[in-house]
């Protein structure tokens, strides 16, 4: 957990969640190497046609996770954007305190708890 401070995302926090970001992006981006190294590894000459499907599908989830990672790599590198312009830990919909324990637990986050369970209901309203 980040430290604990009597001002909102104060410099101690900002730096802990900085750190905890480029951890995150760190990760990711071994992740997705470690996928890329697979997909070039993974035998396309294969005579059976279930094992040709099998890895086709295993070239597939690959792909997917790649897609994924990438997708969460941009959205760390906002969040470090935010920390730098000042509005981490700010609802970008009502620019409410998302606060410590959201943050901790998704520091990606962009919406306060009120908001989000707002933009999912709308998503539930139009898939219905």
């Amino acid at each position: 957990m980040p430290p604990e401070s009597d001002t909102y995302m104060s410099p101690e926090q900002l730096q802990w969640f900085r750190q905890r970001l480029l951890d995150l992006r760190n990760k990711y981006l071994l992740d997705s190497a470690n996928t890329t190294q697979e997909l070039r590894k993974q035998d396309k000459d294969l005579a059976d046609e279930i094992d040709r499907a099998n890895s086709e599908f295993g070239y597939v989830i690959e792909l997917r996770e790649n897609e994924r990672l990438g997708f969460l790599q941009k959205k760390i590198d906002a969040a470090l954007a935010r920390i730098e312009n000042g509005t981490y830990g700010y609802c970008t919909e009502c620019n409410a305190q998302i606060g410590i324990k959201r943050m901790a637990a998704r520091p990606v986050a962009t919406l306060c708890i009120e908001c989000k369970q707002f933009m999912e209901q709308q998503e539930r309203r139009a898939g219905s």
